[in-house]
C-alpha cells in the first residue's frame, strides 16, 4: 500500500467520504498545556468550519490527536462565500499577501483558494499550523511538532463509526489521565457532558440518530450504554486459540493500532467492496480484502490491513 491515501479510490457514488485522521507528536517534547489543549479544540472547529467538512467526532490529548470526518465530494460556494471565510480564519500576513489577486480576479490565486474547499489535507495543515504556535507560544519553544503527515483511515457511517467515536473518547482514560470518557473536557462526548452544544449534535447523530427529539439525557443513556456493554453479542466470534475474545468494554480499554493504521474500518462487505475497488494496490497471491480485528468479539469490525492479536498487547 502507498503511504497516502491520495490515489485510493472511495466509492464513486458516496457523496462524502468518512475518514479517521490521527496524528502523534514527533519527538519527546512536553505535554500540551491543558488551557492550549482547550484552544485547539476552538481550533479544529475553525479549520473544519473553514473546509466546508463536517466533524463527527475529536479527541484531543497532550502528544496527539484523533478526529473522525465526512469530506464532501463537492463543494459549492459562491466566491462571495469564499472570500468571507479566506478573511476570517486565515492569517493576517496571508490575507495582505492574497486578497489584493483575488479582488482582482487572478486565476492562480483563486484556483488555489478553491483547492482549500473538501480538501482533508488543508483541515488538517491548517490544524496543525494552529496548534503548533499554541504549543511554541505556551513552552518558548520552536521546531516541527508532528510526526510526518497523518494516518487516515476510512470508516464505515453506522456501527463502526460508534465503536471508533467511543474509542477516541477513552485516550484519555486508556493514559489514564481520567476515570471516564465523561472527565476528558478535550473529547466529544467529555465536552457534551459539560454542555457544548455542537458536541452533543455530534453524540446524537451518532448514537440516537432515530429519535430527533431526544434529550441530551436519552442521548448520554445511549452513549453509556453503548460502551458499557461488557458480554460477547448473539453472533460473537468467539475463542481464537484457545483465547476469549475481548467485550466491547474491555477492548475499548486497548491500545488498537487496527483502528489508525487498518487502512479502513467497517463490515466484512464495506471492506470487500473497497478492497475490490483497490484491487490493483495490493498483491496479486491476496484472495479477499477484508481483515478481522483478532482478539475482539464484535463481528462488523474488519479493516483491510492485519495489525496481530490485541491480546498479545498491553491494557492501557
Amino acid at each position: 500500500m502507498p503511504k497516502s491515501r491520495d490515489t485510493f479510490s472511495y466509492f464513486p457514488n458516496a457523496s462524502v467520504v468518512r475518514c479517521h485522521c490521527h496524528s502523534h507528536f514527533g519527538g519527546p517534547w512536553p505535554d500540551m498545556p491543558p488551557v492550549e489543549l482547550e484552544n485547539m479544540v476552538t481550533d479544529l472547529h475553525a479549520a473544519a468550519a473553514f473546509s466546508e467538512i463536517e466533524l463527527v467526532a475529536f479527541s484531543l490529548q497532550p502528544t496527539q490527536f484523533d478526529f473522525i470526518v465526512d469530506v464532501p465530494r463537492n463543494v459549492t460556494l459562491s466566491k462571495k462565500e469564499m472570500l468571507r471565510r479566506f478573511e476570517a480564519f486565515s492569517a493576517p500576513n496571508v490575507v495582505e499577501r492574497e486578497l489584493p489577486d483575488l479582488k482582482q480576479g487572478d486565476a492562480n490565486t483563486w484556483t488555489r483558494l478553491k483547492s482549500r474547499f473538501g480538501s482533508l489535507s488543508t483541515l488538517v495543515k491548517r490544524f496543525k499550523q494552529k496548534s503548533t504556535r499554541h504549543y511554541h507560544r505556551a513552552h518558548g519553544t520552536s521546531g516541527s511538532l508532528w510526526s510526518n503527515r497523518y494516518d487516515q483511515v476510512f470508516v464505515e457511517p453506522g456501527h463502526p463509526s460508534r465503536v471508533l467515536t467511543a474509542w477516541i473518547d477513552h485516550a484519555a482514560v486508556r493514559a489514564g489521565r481520567a476515570d471516564s470518557p465523561a472527565d476528558d473536557k478535550t473529547s466529544t462526548f467529555g465536552r457534551a457532558v459539560s454542555g457544548d452544544q455542537m458536541a452533543r449534535s455530534m453524540i446524537h447523530s451518532l448514537f440516537l440518530p432515530d429519535d430527533p427529539e431526544a434529550s441530551w439525557q436519552k442521548i448520554a443513556a445511549a452513549y453509556r450504554s453503548f460502551i458499557n456493554v461488557d458480554e460477547l453479542p448473539p453472533n460473537a466470534v468467539t475463542h481464537h486459540r484457545g483465547k476469549p475474545p475481548l467485550t466491547r468494554k474491555a477492548f475499548l480499554h486497548y491500545e488498537v493500532p487496527h483502528l489508525h493504521g487498518g487502512i479502513a474500518l467497517g463490515s466484512h462487505q464495506f471492506i470487500e467492496d473497497l478492497y475490490t475497488l483497490n484491487r490493483t494496490f495490493f498483491s496479486p497471491g491476496r484472495p479477499s480484502g477484508p481483515r478481522f480485528i483478532t482478539g475482539q468479539a464484535d463481528p462488523e469490525l474488519w479493516t483491510l490491513r492485519d495489525r496481530g492479536d490485541l491480546r498479545r498487547l498491553k491494557q492501557q
